[in-house]
């Protein structure tokens, strides 16, 4: 495949949400990043999206990380694949963004950068809530706050059903146990190898055991 790349520099209200973002995110995960910053990448329409991953992908994939640089889809196209709503366009586009800039972000974080990031509930929970995605009321941002089916996602799937509670699953975790927790279950992250595993590390750093119950009895 070849492409053409275009450089964006003059795109003010782009840059003025980057450096917002990773201003807001660097006090977040404590840690400036001042070098070797993300790229990030404006994907035309649906078919050159299809094109860089090599094969179709699913509909709702409107933005995504390669190494630590960004690919959004153009506004307009994300606008459509995702049904935003009139008059909330350019505050979903600026959600988008930042939603990928978390994950990258949490790959330099949790230095993993060899694999996915497991949990993905945790992986898309905190670019939920960090991008504010929890407060559009959208289900594939985690809208309400039910827990009954978060867990069941330790691997991604590609059915985007993870996405319906762990926003809120990890604001509940920052809300009644503060960031510092969820910041240490993160670096332990690269030592972890599977859903058993993650499952005792979550034990160490909260002290009890990972279950809908208490998500429901705090909540």
């Amino acid at each position: 495949m070849i492409f053409t790349v275009r450089y964006s520099g003059a795109d003010d209200s782009l840059k003025h949400i980057y450096e917002d973002a990773m201003g807001e995110l660097g006090k977040f995960f404590e840690f400036d990043w001042n070098e070797n910053r993300p790229h990030v990448y404006i994907v035309e329409d649906i078919r050159v999206r299809d094109a860089l991953w090599r094969k179709s992908v699913p509909k709702y994939v409107v933005g995504w990380t390669k190494g630590v640089d960004v690919f959004i889809l153009n506004k307009e196209v994300a606008a459509k694949v995702s049904k935003w709503r009139n008059g909330q366009v350019d505050v979903e586009y600026r959600r988008l963004l930042k939603h990928e800039l978390v994950h990258v972000f949490t790959k330099v974080y949790t230095g993993i950068f060899d694999r996915v990031v497991e949990p993905d509930w945790l992986w898309e929970g905190l670019a939920i809530y960090l991008s504010g995605q929890n407060n559009n009321g959208d289900a594939d941002a985690g809208g309400g706050r039910v827990f009954e089916n978060f867990l069941d996602h330790y691997s991604a799937d590609n059915s985007g059903v993870v996405y319906e509670e762990s926003g809120r699953a990890v604001e509940f975790l920052v809300e009644n146990f503060g960031k510092r927790k969820l910041l240490t279950l993160l670096k332990k992250l690269k030592e972890v190898h599977s859903e058993r595993e993650f499952a005792k590390v979550f034990e160490d750093v909260y002290g009890f055991e990972l279950a809908y119950e208490i998500f429901r009895d705090l909540k």
